[in-house]
């Protein structure tokens, strides 16, 4: 399974989406994301990352190798602002947009390798959700 492979599975899917979990565990052993918008506030990641990001109006997120990155205001401690700032260098940002494109609620841009797919509610396009692989970022870091 790829990007690409995978984002043509979910392609129509209807809103609420509901993965199923077979998908869920490839795309997890694949180190493959999924990222799709839930309701008007809320970036959801499945997949090999498993969280969500608030984004009411849009928003961003950060994602690195190793999964989503948190906010730097959340830490208290010193090592933890070391670990922080490394993964920071090798993170790329993830922008969700907020009915900006014409059709859709959630459109995403970044830098990051993807293929796109379509959330459906009913008649109607709801997000244009994306498909991204942890092992490119993962080999961009290693390139610069």
């Amino acid at each position: 399974m790829n990007i690409a492979t995978l984002a043509e599975q979910l392609h129509n899917t209807e809103y609420p989406i509901n993965i199923p979990q077979e998908i869920l565990v490839e795309a997890k052993a694949n180190r493959l994301v999924i990222l799709c918008g839930y309701s008007d506030d809320m970036m959801d990641f499945s997949g090999a990352i498993s969280d969500e990001v608030d984004a009411m109006n849009g928003g961003t997120a950060i994602v690195h190798p190793g999964g989503l990155l948190g906010s730097r205001d959340d830490i208290d401690e010193d090592e933890a602002m070391e670990a922080w700032l490394k993964a920071k260098k090798q993170a790329v940002e993830i922008e969700a947009l907020w009915c900006e494109e014409d059709d859709y609620s959630w459109t995403y841009r970044t830098t990051i390798p993807h293929a796109t797919f379509d959330v459906i509610e009913g008649d109607e396009k709801y997000c244009r959700g994306i498909v991204f692989s942890l092992d490119d970022l993962q080999a961009r870091n290693e390139e610069q």
